[in-house]
C-alpha cells in the first residue's frame, strides 16, 4: 500500500509531507490559474486530496560576478504566486534592489509603461510571464530575460537582446521521477500545439534513457487535443501534460482528467492544483532555480546545455508532489513502486 505522503524532489533532495485535506482550487499558478480559478469541478469528476505547500530549498546566492550587474527592472505579468515567488527570489539574490512593475494581468498602455521605464532609467528587464515578455520585447531599451513563458515562439522575437529561461524542469529529471514511481512505465503520450520540436526531441531522448517510449501528437485546438488523447489512450500508460494554453481549455482539461481516471491512465501534471483533478504527480520548477538562471543570463555567465530545448536556458532543479490517493488506486492494476519518495539514483 502506498504511504500517504507527497514528495518534493530538489535535485537529489526529497522532502516528505502528509497530504492536506481537500480544499478549493485557488489561483495558484499559470495555466492552472487561467483554466481552473473560475470554474467548479464537474460532479462526475472525483476530487482528490492536494498536498500541502512545501517550502522550497533556497539555492545559494550567485557568484560574486553578480556584483557587476546594473540595477534592473522586473516586469511582472500578474500578481500570482507563480510570478511573485520568482520576483521574491530575484530580490533576495540580486546585489541591488530592482524596480518592480506589475502589469496586473492587463494589456498596458505602451506610453504609460515606457514612461515609467524611462524615469527609472534601468535598461535591462526581467520579464515574468507572457504579458510581460511580450511587452518587453517591443519596448525594452536593453537586455530582456524572460521566464514562465511556455509558448514563447508566438510572443517574443528571436533577437539578440532577448533570452529565455525554460518554464519546465529538465525532462530527464521528470522522467526519472516518474520511472521511480512506476518502474513498469514504458509508453507515455504528450500532446502539444506546433513549435515545440526542440522540447520534444529533448524529452524523447530523456524518456528513452529511462526505457520509456514517448509518443507525441501535434494538435491545433482544445477539441483536437481531447480527440487525440482519446485515440492515444489505448497505446499509452500515462500522459505527460504540459502547459500549452493554445490547445488546453478548462473544459477539455477536466474532460481529459476524467477520461484518464475512468481508463486508469496516469497523468503527470505541471502544477500541484491539478492533483485535485486526479493527476498522479505534479512536476514543476523551483523559484530559486529560475532566479539563479535569470541572473546567470543577465551576467553573461550562463552556459546553455547542448541538450536543452531550443533557445531557452535550462533549469537544474525539479519540484515533485505526489497524489498518494491516485497512486494507491492505480497500484491495484499496475505495479507501482513506493520509491518515489527516495533519493533519485
Amino acid at each position: 500500500m502506498y504511504p500517504r505522503t507527497s514528495s518534493v524532489m530538489i535535485g537529489r533532495n526529497v522532502t516528505n509531507r502528509r497530504l492536506a485535506r481537500p480544499r478549493h482550487i485557488t489561483a495558484g499558478g499559470l495555466l492552472a490559474c487561467v483554466l481552473l480559478s473560475s470554474c467548479a469541478v464537474v460532479d462526475k469528476l472525483p476530487v482528490f486530496p492536494k498536498p500541502e505547500p512545501v517550502q522550497e530549498t533556497r539555492i545559494e546566492k550567485p557568484s560574486p560576478s553578480t556584483k557587476k550587474l546594473p540595477r534592473i527592472t522586473i516586469l511582472q505579468s500578474n500578481d500570482i504566486p507563480a510570478y511573485t515567488g520568482i520576483t521574491d527570489e530575484l530580490v533576495a539574490q540580486l546585489p541591488e534592489h530592482p524596480t518592480i512593475v506589475n502589469l496586473q494581468g492587463n494589456q498596458p498602455s505602451s506610453a504609460e509603461i515606457t514612461e515609467k521605464l524611462r524615469k527609472v532609467g534601468n535598461k535591462d528587464i526581467v520579464a515574468i510571464g507572457p504579458l510581460a515578455a511580450q511587452f518587453a520585447s517591443k519596448h525594452a531599451a536593453g537586455k530582456v530575460i524572460f521566464c514562465q513563458v511556455f509558448n514563447y515562439q508566438d510572443l517574443v522575437p528571436a533577437t539578440a537582446n532577448m533570452q529565455g529561461v525554460s518554464m519546465l524542469p529538465p525532462p530527464e529529471l521528470q522522467f526519472r521521477a516518474w520511472k521511480n514511481l512506476d518502474p513498469g512505465l514504458e509508453r507515455v503520450g504528450v500532446i502539444t500545439g506546433h513549435g515545440h520540436e526542440g522540447l520534444i526531441a529533448e524529452a524523447r531522448k530523456a524518456a528513452q534513457h529511462h526505457g520509456i517510449d514517448l509518443i507525441h501528437r501535434v494538435v491545433r485546438s482544445d477539441q483536437e487535443m481531447l480527440y487525440a488523447f482519446k485515440r492515444l489512450t489505448p497505446e499509452i500508460q500515462g500522459l505527460w501534460l504540459v502547459p500549452d494554453d493554445r490547445v488546453l481549455s478548462r473544459r477539455v482539461l477536466r474532460d481529459i482528467m476524467a477520461y484518464s481516471a475512468r481508463h486508469k491512465r496516469q497523468v503527470v501534471v505541471f502544477h500541484p492544483e491539478l492533483l485535485q483533478l486526479g493527476g498522479i504527480m505534479s512536476v514543476g520548477s523551483v523559484n530559486a532555480d529560475v532566479a539563479e538562471q535569470v541572473i546567470a543570463a543577465l551576467s553573461g555567465t550562463s552556459r546553455q546545455s547542448k541538450s536543452s530545448a531550443a533557445d531557452l536556458l535550462p533549469l537544474k532543479k525539479i519540484r515533485v508532489e505526489l497524489n498518494s490517493s491516485v497512486a494507491r488506486e492505480l497500484a491495484q492494476t499496475s505495479p507501482l513502486d513506493s520509491r518515489a519518495s527516495a533519493d533519485a539514483p
